[in-house]
C-alpha cells in the first residue's frame, strides 16, 4: 500500500490517466494534485472549488476539474488543463454553478450538474445539447454509459434519474421522499 502526500484536507475525487501513469486527486475547496504512479508529486493545480469530479480525457491530453472564480457573479465552471504544459487549455461554462460532471469515453459529450440541474453538452465545445431543471434532491454525481447512450444522476434523497442520449425525458428511479405517502 502506497501513500500519496500533498493534501491537507478531505480528498473528494481521484482519477487515473488513460495510460495509467498519472493519478489526479482533488481536495475539498483547494487544489488538484497530479502524482506519478510511483507517488512523486508532479503538479499542483489551484481550483478554489469543491471537486467532486475529476476526469482525464480519454485521449490523455487534458485533465478536467471544477474551477471557482470569485467575484460578483461567483462562477463555477469546468477547466481543462493541457497535460503537457499544465496550463489552462479551455473552460466550459454553464447557465448554473457546476458542481459535478462526467466525460464520455468518446470525449464528445459531457454531462454537468449542480444541485438540481443537469445539462448534456458537447465536448470540448461546451454547447448545451439539452438540459433539465426539474430534479428533486441535490445532485451528487453523474455518469455516462460506456456507449454514450444513457446518462444517470444520483441525488442526496435517494433518487436516481436516468435518461437517454436521444431524448429529454427523465426516468425517476426510487421513491421521492417529499412526495411519498
Amino acid at each position: 500500500l502506497q501513500q500519496l502526500t500533498g493534501h491537507e484536507y478531505t480528498v473528494e475525487s481521484a482519477a487515473f490517466s488513460p495510460c495509467g501513469q498519472l493519478i489526479a486527486t482533488a481536495e475539498r475547496y483547494q487544489d488538484v494534485l497530479i502524482h506519478s504512479i510511483d507517488g512523486k508529486l508532479l503538479h499542483r493545480l489551484p481550483t478554489g472549488a469543491r471537486n467532486e469530479s475529476l476526469a482525464f480525457s480519454p485521449d490523455g491530453q487534458h485533465l478536467l476539474a471544477v474551477l471557482r472564480q470569485e467575484g460578483p457573479a461567483r462562477v463555477q465552471l469546468i477547466r481543462a488543463w493541457d497535460l503537457k504544459s499544465m496550463q489552462p487549455a479551455f473552460d466550459i461554462s454553464t447557465d448554473f454553478r457546476t458542481m459535478t460532471f462526467a466525460l464520455s469515453e468518446s470525449s464528445r459529450e459531457l454531462v454537468v450538474a449542480d444541485n438540481d440541474h443537469v445539462a448534456k453538452m458537447t465536448f470540448p465545445g461546451g454547447v448545451t445539447i439539452t438540459s433539465q431543471d426539474n430534479l428533486r434532491g441535490r445532485v451528487r454525481n453523474v455518469a455516462i454509459s460506456p456507449n454514450g447512450e444513457l446518462h444517470v444522476a444520483g441525488c442526496d434523497n435517494g433518487l436516481i434519474y436516468l435518461w437517454g442520449s436521444d431524448d429529454d425525458d427523465l426516468t425517476k428511479i426510487g421513491d421521492d421522499p417529499e412526495t411519498a405517502s
